[in-house]
């Protein structure tokens, strides 16, 4: 492929080439499928580019316009297509906290001649990130959390994506292509279901719960060992040491987030629970979320991704204290207080800093009121 029809693919995706170079770009397209996955990688780049990382106003009538003016050149058997990146790109445009990062030209050329070419969706700390798939399947992104599709995603026998943090997912039937999510070289394999994962690099579980359907769990390439989830049932597959990312992920407004987890993840054990309350592991994405016995450690480390906060705990035994409870769309501020309303500790905060202490004259009041209620 020459620089000359590099760059007027690119001008004839962004409207500005001749008209009557028009269909030498067209013709060149439909050579064969190389062609057609450039054109498409190099589009979805461009436009996301464009409204996306642009100041000026976003004209929702000017696009459909310009993609119903580029679907009648590509032809009827490229209709389909268009309308699916035209659905995924307005949805994506409704979210305020959530944005796609895509790999700048200088990096799309320096891999396209790859056999493939990834789209990756970020959702930094202090958001939630809603987005729907080419194939129409639903993903809601934790804060903190990156996911991974190939450009051709339709059409294959696998739709295969990468995830690095938690995900809820809808999958979209289709019986003739397998919905897989991975992380590192474990598989969590799925046809038609609703589930969630949870499988942040620095974290030394590796979590999926099955609401809807059937899940596969195992290695890639490899059936043997795989183990089966029904609705109401949770794995949690224990990492070693090695595989655990010594430094947190770095928030989406600071940089990238990139996966830490190796290619290959050395497991040390593996546990099933059954007859779970799915409620409790996935409504994080939900405007009620729902915390059940959890330590102050532990809460700590949603909070942080949550409100995109840093959390010390100038004394040890802060992290120790248990809470549940439902939260309804919250500040972090009310619920630092509903914190202190229910344990003695007191916070301090300094920007984007808290600072969570003991308090030790109402430790004894706790303590009295814990033992009695034994």
């Amino acid at each position: 492929m020459d620089q000359e029809m590099k760059e007027k693919v690119q001008l004839f995706i962004t409207g500005e080439l001749e008209e009557s170079e028009h269909q030498e770009v067209l013709d060149w397209i439909s050579v064969n499928d190389r062609n057609r996955q450039y054109y498409d990688g190099l589009k979805a780049a461009l436009r996301a580019a464009e409204y996306y990382n642009s100041d000026r106003d976003f004209n929702m009538q000017q696009v459909r316009s310009r993609l119903h003016t580029r679907i009648e050149l590509a032809g009827e058997e490229r209709k389909t297509d268009f309308r699916i990146l035209f659905r995924i790109a307005a949805s994506l445009l409704l979210l305020v906290t959530t944005y796609i990062v895509v790999d700048n030209i200088r990096e799309y050329k320096a891999i396209q001649t790859e056999s493939v070419i990834y789209n990756t969706i970020e959702s930094p700390f202090g958001s939630i990130a809603r987005v729907y798939l080419p194939d129409s399947t639903c993903c809601v992104l934790n804060a903190g959390s990156t996911l991974r599709y190939p450009a051709n995603f339709l059409g294959s026998k696998t739709r295969e994506v990468v995830l690095s943090g938690e995900g809820f997912f809808e999958v979209r039937k289709d019986k003739r292509s397998e919905f897989v999510v991975r992380v590192g070289d474990i598989e969590i394999a799925a046809l038609g279901t609703t589930f969630n994962v949870k499988a942040y690099p620095e974290e030394s579980v590796i979590e999926a719960t099955l609401v809807e359907g059937l899940l596969r769990i195992g290695r890639e390439d490899r059936q043997e060992g795989a183990v089966y989830l029904r609705p109401n049932e949770k794995i949690s597959i224990v990492k070693e040491e090695v595989a655990i990312l010594m430094e947190p992920a770095k928030t989406a407004s600071k940089g990238r987030i990139e996966s830490a987890l190796p290619d290959k993840i050395p497991i040390r054990e593996i546990h099933v629970e059954k007859r779970i309350d799915p409620l409790i592991t996935t409504s994080w994405k939900d405007s009620e979320w729902v915390i059940r016995n959890k330590t102050m450690d532990e809460l700590s480390v949603m909070l942080e991704r949550r409100y995109n906060v840093e959390i010390i705990m100038s004394d040890a035994d802060v992290g120790a204290f248990r809470f549940s409870g439902t939260l309804k769309d919250e500040t972090l501020e009310q619920v630092l207080f509903a914190i202190r309303s229910t344990a003695p500790i007191d916070y301090e905060i300094n920007g984007h800093r808290i600072t969570l202490t003991e308090n030790r004259t109402l430790l004894r009041v706790y303590k009295q009121v814990m033992k009695d209620t034994r």
